[in-house]
């Protein structure tokens, strides 16, 4: 297993919130199917931060959505 640095688990936490945006403005056409996406995102997000991984990436979508 390798360990990732801080700089790289940010790096991927951004990509994670990036593709939850993008699902969300074009959408996933079967439900199922963007359901499954978000919780392997989910998944992703707290295995490389942990809750405060999921947390980032939860504030920043509620920031970008609140605006």
């Amino acid at each position: 297993m390798k360990i990732l640095s801080k700089k790289k688990c940010e790096e991927i936490l951004k990509r994670i919130t990036a593709n939850e945006i993008i699902q969300t403005e074009y959408g996933l056409h079967d439900m199922e199917a963007e359901t499954k996406a978000t919780e392997n995102r989910a998944e992703i997000a707290f295995i490389v931060g942990g809750i405060k991984g999921m947390n980032k990436v939860q504030n920043t979508l509620r920031k970008r959505y609140n605006n």
